[in-house]
């Protein structure tokens, strides 16, 4: 396929970003999406299976955007877009898995393969959520700052993996695959897949145009054209100088510390007031954790342990009062 030219969308799976992606996908014939093959996917789009039926089949974590997304993939797919699932990393992540269902373990693994390469990445990655998540249960601080950034560097080197995996895919789509509608692209990516970009570069004849679909409302409420807490920002870091330590790494760490404990969970709905409740929200959480030094994110992470959200969101907003401070941003 000789493509007219790859958009790179950056995004969140939260619902009030299908309005933005839905325009733009319909300029463009083929639409590849930031998600690893599932069963039923092609059915769901030809109608012959439930929205409903193939969600219960697939893993997702937000089940409103889940839904809504399906159904727009469906009216998309109706007007002749070529829609494709594209995540390699995930798909070989989840045929591990199988393996080890099978009764495989990992001296199984083939050494020198795809499948050791994404095993080892993963390893790491869960022994240090696993290490992070035993220091959220000690009462060391810098302890606990330190697990944080640990894990942040095996998030960032997976992120490294994956992105590099998808980018060799995609190149093979746009080159080799038969299927695909001449035309524009749509790639979809999530907010904080920069890496994606610089392998993109790399592998195709001129760079992809960028597109982030929040970003009128980001540059009203955060002034930029994403908004970015402070873990995206240590993960970013992260990713592109693996070996990064020191205070910055460590203020980072700290400030996502408050910044996780005043972030709202739930998916919000879009509605005549605040169409985009979740951009809005990650700037007041993200202006919060960022208006905080070291110190002042210990003092505060020990007054919100064990609150749930709602309490731990007022008492922050009354530290920072107390403390004479505004958040960062553009929302006072």
């Amino acid at each position: 396929m000789a493509a007219a030219g790859v958009t790179l969308a950056y995004s969140t799976h939260r619902p009030e970003t299908l309005a933005p992606a839905a325009a733009l996908m319909r300029g463009h014939a083929t639409i590849i999406l930031e998600e690893p093959e599932t069963p039923g996917f092609h059915a769901m789009l030809r109608r012959e299976l439930a929205v409903d039926e193939y969600l219960t089949v697939t893993e997702y974590e937000y089940p409103a955007f889940a839904r809504r997304s399906a159904s727009l993939l469906r009216e998309l797919f109706a007007e002749g877009k070529y829609i494709v699932q594209l995540d390699p990393y995930m798909d070989v992540l989840v045929s591990i898995h199988e393996f080890f269902t099978d009764g495989h373990g990992p001296s199984d693994i083939a050494p020198k393969t795809t499948q050791a390469a994404v095993y080892d990445v993963e390893h790491r990655w869960t022994k240090a959520l696993i290490h992070y998540y035993e220091a959220s249960g000690q009462k060391d601080f810098d302890g606990l700052v330190a697990a944080l950034i640990g894990f942040a560097r095996r998030d960032a080197e997976r992120g490294r993996m994956r992105d590099a995996m998808r980018a060799e895919h995609f190149a093979r789509i746009l080159h080799k695959d038969s299927s695909a509608r001449p035309g524009p692209v749509y790639l979809e990516a999530g907010s904080i897949h920069f890496s994606l970009l610089r392998e993109l570069v790399r592998r195709l004849d001129k760079p992809p145009r960028l597109v982030y679909l929040m970003e009128d409302v980001s540059r009203r409420v955060w002034g930029r054209r994403q908004v970015l807490g402070p873990g995206d920002v240590l993960t970013l870091l992260l990713t592109f100088f693996p070996d990064r330590a020191g205070p910055r790494a460590e203020l980072l760490a700290a400030q996502s510390l408050i910044h996780v404990k005043i972030q709202q969970k739930e998916e919000l709905e879009e509605c005549k007031e605040e169409p985009a409740p979740h951009t809005v929200d990650e700037a007041w959480s993200a202006g919060v954790s960022m208006a905080l030094g070291y110190d002042e994110c210990r003092e505060l992470y020990e007054r919100l342990k064990g609150l749930p959200t709602p309490h731990a969101r007022r008492l922050a907003t009354d530290y920072l009062k107390h403390i004479n401070r505004r958040p960062v941003g553009h929302i006072a």
